[in-house]
């Protein structure tokens, strides 16, 4: 049996009288090898401090708070008549497709070029 193997069989308390009858002053080192190691021999942590992540908490719904104080209660809105339409009715113009060769009325805002093609041909 080596000397590292009965050092390891020690519980706390009896490495702890050990280094007492060593003579050896209580030093923070001395206390860490004596008391919990966070490192096993098997390599394994064990923490003691539990400490709880407060950052990350569940999201629950919650009541609703919000209550409609009616602020601009003194604000009226004033009665008047629309405003009429003078705008005419648009003037489509007659356009064939150069791919399927049907004739379409559409807005001359969308007509440029010579070639057009339809919704249905412009993914041929």
């Amino acid at each position: 049996m080596s000397m590292d193997d009965f050092v390891g069989s020690l519980s706390p308390e009896q490495k702890k009288k050990l280094l007492q009858a060593l003579g050896a002053s209580e030093t923070e080192e001395i206390e860490a090898e004596a008391g919990e190691e966070p490192v096993s021999e098997d390599f394994k942590v064990t923490r003691n401090d539990q400490t709880t992540n407060t950052r990350r908490t569940k999201v629950t719904a919650r009541e609703n708070k919000w209550v409609d104080t009616g602020e601009f209660r003194d604000v009226e809105t004033p009665n008047v008549s629309r405003t009429p339409r003078r705008r005419g009715a648009p003037k489509k113009v007659d356009i064939e497709c150069h791919v399927c060769g049907k004739t379409y009325k559409i807005d001359p805002r969308y007509t440029y070029g010579e070639y057009y093609r339809c919704n249905k041909c412009t993914g041929r």
